[in-house]
């Protein structure tokens, strides 16, 4: 399944009608796009607040990026998650991410 970035013009209705999930590393919103059976849409949102070094907040979005990109994302298409990153969840590591995506994915998918 490709794994695309949210188009910027969606955000704030992901924020407004995406539902909310939290989890110990991170929370995260969810809404549906459209219904293109092929790809996810991927967005983070990470303050300076989390960490004040753009390399590390980046790297902790190239992480959820792959983490999400290596999850069973069966029957997911059309999908729209934006991670937010919490003071926990910062600096992991890609198995700690994929872990938890893992155990967030189940939820979603009841």
């Amino acid at each position: 399944m490709l794994v695309k970035s949210v188009p910027a013009k969606d955000f704030k209705l992901i924020f407004d009608q995406g539902n909310f999930y939290r989890c110990k590393k991170f929370n995260l919103k969810v809404h549906r796009l459209n219904d293109d059976k092929d790809t996810v849409y991927f967005g983070a949102v990470i303050s300076k607040k989390k960490d004040k070094l753009a390399v590390h907040r980046n790297r902790t979005r190239r992480l959820l990026r792959e983490a999400l990109r290596l999850s069973n994302l069966a029957g997911l298409g059309g999908m729209a998650f934006v991670f937010i990153p919490n003071e926990k969840g910062m600096g992991k590591s890609l198995v700690e991410y994929q872990g938890e995506i893992e155990d967030i994915l189940k939820v979603i998918n009841k």
